[in-house]
């Protein structure tokens, strides 16, 4: 036999007779060459462990021996166990021998061997009865044990001999249960519940490593583990090579598991199954038997019954596989040594724990240190801290906001960059009311709106002037309706922030912020901290986008405080806040303007939105629409920006992108929405949108069919609810209705006592199953973390959607046959019940729920809209026309006229339902009318005589007459339709615009204020008036340009047999002269029936008066009342005007010219006019312009003559004195003044002497209409 390097062996063997020590000797030449020689030559010597890895096993090959050997590294000694008996060698330099050095690998492996195989022959020849084994072995062969094997023989004789009985076999079971069947199982969950992605690459990405290489710092992974987890080759780490310690370690720490509501250490209470009590059972239920180790031993009841505890709860985890080699194990046959290898394992396992728990426990108590550690403050201090946080912020940032959590049964997965979201700006646009023709000193505000799309995001951080001197606006207020996608816009605002896409580029002219900083908070996460006093600094460490290494020191902070301009804050999700009053009063002013000092949450809010506090940083607030009116009343921000949502085709868009990997589903939905014009309004919502192809995409898997697919939002929202129950359900055990029962008394529950987070506590009426079931289904939604304090997270459940809850509150509504007040449910609380009473076909409950809506209707809260979409929800046609029979008044005035606001294309489907409705009942009216008067014709005159009978009816027919007389009249056509403020796409309008074509409509009015129409959208109505009967049509405030009168001027010149239109208001638009010219070939045209035209609020100059004067002056042209005020005319413009008004052919009669540039020389050309034979001019307005007491001198000339027709006279807000009040005077009393009314209120320079002399006027002529 010869050693690795070739030399012969020290221990070679004699021919024969070997000795003990002979035979010890060649064994340690194969224990020399299994350190040495490649690992392939040695698969005869050497067998590894498949149950752990750590601990390498060689087998004997002492003659007539099977066992093995244990070799162990443990932090400072190595130990063998050998035979089952653990022997520590200390080696002088801690070490293991050097491979290198044989004297040093074969003395060190002599003295374990040979102690090994002496151990064997003395425990034969002890099992055999020889009393004097001891010695007989000492004295195998000529050489003397060494004083070592004397110590350690001496000690073992001392030592009680190891019998097994049947309780320490189930001891050994038990221990061989949790350590060899707990390993693999929990190896098995690591797997699955680990991030995903290569093991190297998840245990190499920064958070991870961070956090695993800070408990090796704290020695809570020893060098060991620390080495399987990070090998020399990267990519072959394997979690194979983990021992259940380090499985533990890791379960806790990067799978994002999150503790029972007892702990980690504390038994789980027995109804709690979730996957991390049960691993925090295997832990328990290790400790409980590691309690019988002084005795090694336990009974067979308590055997069994640890047995069927620590079963249960490894089959939940692992699986119904896993039983049968539970059972296998229970009857397996176990000899001594086995027995004493698993108990020693077990107990190195508790040693591990309890060394890790201590090192826990040290943490804590060094929390301030750990803190410190993690911030690293040093670095953060300087600019260059401060550019290396914003890049560790930046990349935070992207992590966690590049995946949407979404309730999806096809996709687990949604990009947030995938996503579409619109905007509109309305830059310092106030609320304005719909004020009427007489009140157009108010067009000037109305031209000043200019509300466009958001093309790209800086443009909100922006000023909306070229002025240098205009500042930026800090703080601004994002508006849309529930599920319009306000959240989504956060995220990727912010992530645009961190992708350095914000911002596109500087221009010369307005400086965009250079923020270092970008922070996102929730009202929902605020709200947990209740009425707690904290900093500042408290409240941004809680943002959802921080991680471990963008958390905030204090030198940080104070940079932050003193660099407010870098520093971007977003509060998202006002309308969720539960401290709303407070922020929008002054009660943040018993609290200082200091952002260190501490004070409740909604006093930091308030102070960060006012500017009390960061002043220069720029606050952005997110809420729903109705939510917002007092916080944007009593704070004036400085923009606000509403979400509209998706466009038309940014819906094909969205469901091109959705369906890019299935051309074939792609357009079957494609087509199923886009034809379906129902779908397409309810997909401008984004979450809409989604469930729609969501569901669809399910539906096209199921059955490839598109026909009997859902188009109302409450059955969109029963198909997705019901379906993701179905398909993510995980026991069919728990029937769905149940859980349906148990989630709805949840969701409304929580939606009386506003609530929209909330624990496992609040849904003890659900089973853990079934909370996991619904958290698999995408209804409910487990976090994000929120922070508690610096160190310590918590998890909150909440609805995917506020509409899911929202739906799932009106069914349990339904059921129990409440109706929710006003300040518990919204609106769409009520649509949802609607539909759901729709299914049940329950007139008698649905009439209950509109009378209360009935009830609840007010001057400031009209109930006509909601009553609408409940009708419409309900789809009922002949319920609906009795609803509106009986609650005529809710939808319409007594003149016939219709009025909503805030409509969106959601709601003109509910609009055009009614309209149809009302349709009907016209027809039903016409039909009663002239069936009532064919009777009264055909009536005998010999039969006339009976007539008293009817004038003296009974009592019952009495009320019944005067209940239908009532509702009879009540009754009125309808004859005018306004819509004000309204966020109409080409959708919602062409749907409009189809029901006001029907035969039966009676609508002749329709206007539309402040509506923000497209081109495309006066494309459809151009398209539609033909067929329509309109004779009045208001676009005022519509952001209309030139094409778009191009688009009007083309279908007033169509031919048509209805009626056409009369009166055409266009004011407070974006028409230039070249527009002006489009309208005045077409008011030229035979066709062309106009007679009332307003173009106030434009911007005309005297080039465009020009080309109306044109049009003016052609005998086909009709129009008789002209509004040009607002304009940018001056005295040139009015020259014009003059001469086309002293022609027969014009036909103008009132004639408004208010604010515009007109002085005194403008005068002198009107009053040339006006006192001319042809000039019909009868209604003058000159308010608002530079008119002196010259002025009016000139123009109470043609007053006093014959010919002059003027009876109204508006000259407000001039620059007229006494002494033009005078001359007035004079004139007004002339026979032949034809005036009957004047103003002159807000001319300052008239004294109390004038209006003195204006009163005694109208003294002698009472008939005169004087506002001064």
């Amino acid at each position: 036999m010869t050693t690795p390097d070739g030399t012969p062996s020290k221990n070679a063997p004699g021919p024969e007779g070997s000795s003990l020590f002979e035979k010890v000797g060649e064994m340690v030449d194969k224990f020399v060459l299994l350190h040495v020689q490649p690992e392939e030559l040695l698969l005869e010597d050497a067998l590894q462990s498949q149950d752990n890895q750590c601990q390498p096993r060689y087998k004997c090959r002492y003659p007539t021996c099977e066992k093995v050997y244990i070799h162990e590294k443990r932090r400072d000694n190595h130990e063998f166990n050998v035979h089952g008996i653990r022997i520590q060698e200390q080696s002088p330099d801690r070490s293991p021998p050097n491979p290198a050095k044989e004297d040093g690998i074969f003395n060190y492996s002599h003295n374990i061997l040979k102690t090994g195989l002496l151990l064997r022959d003395f425990q034969d020849s002890v099992k055999e009865g020889d009393d004097n084994g001891l010695a007989g072995v000492l004295s195998v062969g000529d050489q003397a044990p060494s004083p070592y094997e004397e110590r350690f023989f001496m000690a073992l004789a001392a030592a009680p001999l190891f019998r097994s009985t049947k309780e320490t076999t189930n001891y050994a079971r038990l221990c061989r249960l949790l350590v060899d069947v707990s390993t693999h199982i929990l190896r098995e969950t690591f797997d699955k519940k680990r991030p995903p992605g290569n093991l190297d690459m998840v245990l190499s990405s920064p958070p991870v490593r961070a956090l695993l290489q800070l408990l090796k710092s704290r020695k809570v992974l020893n060098p060991s583990q620390w080495g399987r987890l990070y090998p020399s080759i990267k990519s072959s780490v394997s979690s194979k090579n983990f021992d259940i310690t380090l499985l533990m370690v890791l379960l806790r720490n990067i799978c994002s598991l999150h503790p029972p509501p007892t702990g980690w250490d504390k038994f789980p209470p027995a109804t709690d199954t979730t996957l991390e009590a049960d691993i925090v059972r295997i832990k328990c239920y290790r400790n409980a038997v590691y309690g019988h180790a002084s005795q090694a031993s336990v009974d067979d009841a308590k055997f069994n019954q640890y047995w069927q505890d620590i079963q249960d709860a490894l089959v939940r985890l692992g699986g119904a596989g896993y039983q049968g080699a539970i059972d296998e194990l229970k009857k397996e046959c176990m000899d001594p040594d086995f027995e004493e290898h698993y108990k020693e394992l077990l107990k190195q396992w508790v040693m591990d724990e309890d060394s890790m728990k201590k090192t826990l426990d040290e943490i804590k108590a060094d929390l301030n240190d750990l803190k410190q550690f993690m911030i690293k403050p040093e670095k953060k201090t300087g600019l260059e801290g401060v550019a290396e946080y914003t890049n560790a912020l930046k990349d935070s940032i992207k992590s966690q906001t590049k995946f949407l959590t979404v309730a999806s049964p096809t996709s687990s997965k949604v990009r947030i960059d995938d996503t579409y979201t619109s905007l509109l700006i309305q830059h310092g646009r106030k609320q304005v009311e719909d004020f009427d023709l007489e009140r157009e000193k108010h067009l000037q505000q109305y031209g000043q709106v200019r509300g466009k799309p958001v093309k790209h995001c800086q443009e909100i951080f922006a000023s909306d002037t070229d002025c240098e001197e205009e500042k930026n606006p800090k703080t601004v207020l994002v508006t849309g309706k529930a599920g319009i996608g306000k959240t989504l816009f956060c995220q990727k605002l912010i992530r645009d922030w961190a992708d350095n896409k914000l911002f596109q580029s500087q221009t010369n002219s307005v400086k965009l912020p250079d923020f270092k900083f970008a922070f996102l908070l929730t009202f929902r996460q605020l709200n947990l901290l209740g009425d707690d006093s904290v900093t500042l600094k408290d409240i941004l460490i809680r943002s959802s986008v921080l991680d471990d290494n963008s958390n905030i020191d204090d030198s940080l902070f104070e940079y932050i405080v003193h660099h407010s301009e870098e520093v971007l804050i977003i509060l998202d999700g006002f309308d969720e806040c539960s401290k709303q009053s407070f922020i929008a009063s002054n009660l943040d002013e018993q609290y200082p303007n200091i952002a260190q000092e501490e004070m409740p949450v909604a006093a930091l809010c308030a102070k960060l939105i006012k500017g009390k506090i960061l002043k220069d940083s720029f606050v952005m607030i997110t809420s729903r629409s109705d939510e917002s009116d007092d916080i944007k009343d009593k704070i004036g921000f400085d923009r606000c920006v509403e979400i509209t949502g998706f466009s038309e085709q940014q819906v094909k868009e969205y469901i091109e992108k959705y369906f890019k990997e299935n051309e074939v589903m792609k357009k079957a939905v494609m087509d199923h929405i886009t034809k379906n014009e129902n779908l397409v309004s309810f997909a401008h919502i984004p979450v809409l949108c989604f469930l729609m192809c969501s569901y669809f995409e399910y539906v096209w898997q199921k059955s490839m069919k598109t026909d009997d697919l859902p188009v109302n939002a409450s059955d969109i929202y029963f198909e997705v609810v019901h379906m993701f129950f179905k398909n993510h359900s995980k026991t069919k055990e728990i029937p769905l209705e149940a859980t349906m029962e148990k989630l709805s008394i949840l969701a409304a529950q929580l939606l009386r006592e506003k609530k929209y987070l909330f624990a496992v506590e609040d849904m003890k009426t659900l089973t853990p199953e079934e909370v996991e079931n619904l958290r698999a289904s995408g209804l409910l939604h487990c976090g994000p973390m929120f922070r508690k304090s610096f160190s310590e997270m918590t998890k909150y459940f909440y609805f995917t959607h506020l509409t899911l809850q929202e739906y799932l509150a009106a069914h349990w509504f339904v059921k129990q046959k409440k109706i929710p007040s006003g300040e518990n449910a919204s609106a769409m609380v009520l649509q949802f019940m609607s539909g759901i009473l729709s299914k049940q076909n329950d007139k008698a409950f649905m009439e209950q729920l509109i009378e209360r809506l009935h009830q609840r209707s007010s001057a400031k809260h009209p109930a006509g809209l909601v009553m609408m979409k409940c009708l419409a929800e309900y789809k009922n046609v002949k319920f609906a026309q009795n609803v509106v029979k009986k609650y005529y008044r809710d939808f319409c005035d007594r003149d016939g006229k219709i009025k909503f606001l805030h409509l969106t294309d959601v709601d003109c489907i509910a609009l055009c339902f009614l309209l149809d409705v009302i349709n009907t009942l016209n027809l039903f009216q016409m039909s009663a009318r002239s069936q009532s008067s064919s009777q009264l014709t055909r009536t005998p005159s010999g039969n006339r005589r009976y007539l008293h009978r009817r004038v003296t009816p009974n009592a019952e027919e009495t009320s019944r007459r005067v209940q239908t007389s009532s509702h009879r009249s009540c009754w009125a056509p309808v004859e005018q339709l306004t819509l004000f403020n309204c966020q109409m796409t080409q959708t919602g309008l062409r749907k409009i615009c189809e029901a006001l074509k029907k035969r039966l409509c009676t609508i002749t009015s329709l206007l539309l204020s402040e509506c923000n129409l497209t081109e495309d959208c006066i494309a459809t109505i151009a398209e539609s008036l033909p067929s329509t009967k309109l004779i009045e049509l208001s676009l005022k405030g519509a952001r209309i340009a030139d094409a778009g009168v191009v688009s009007l001027c083309q279908a007033l010149q169509k031919a048509t047999t209805r009626k056409v239109v009369e009166k055409l208001n266009l004011s407070g638009n974006q028409i230039t002269d070249d527009g002006v010219v489009s309208l005045c070939q077409a008011l030229q045209t035979e066709k062309c029936k106009v007679t009332e035209l307003n173009m106030s609020g434009n911007q005309i100059t005297d080039t465009g008066v020009a080309s109306l004067c044109e049009a003016l002056q052609t005998s086909t042209c009709k129009v008789t009342t002209l509004y040009l005020g607002c304009n940018q005319i001056t005295n040139a413009g009015v020259a014009s005007l003059s001469k086309a008004l002293q022609t027969e052919t014009c036909r103008v009669t009132a004639l408004y010219l208010g604010r515009n540039q007109i002085t005194d020389a403008g005068v002198v050309s009107l009053s040339e006019a006006l006192q001319t034979e042809t000039c019909k001019v009868t209604t003058l307005s000159l308010e608002r312009n530079q008119i002196t007491d010259a002025g009016v001198a000139r123009l109470c000339q043609p007053l006093r003559t014959t010919t002059c027709k003027v009876t109204t006279l508006d000259l407000n807000w001039n620059q007229i004195s006494n002494d033009g009040v005078e001359t007035l005077c004079q004139t007004l009393q002339k026979a032949h003044c034809q005036v009957t009314t004047l103003r002159l209120s807000g001319n300052s320079q008239i004294t109390i002497v004038g209006k003195r002399r204006l009163k005694n006027v109208l003294k002698r002529k009472p008939h005169l209409k004087l506002d001064i």
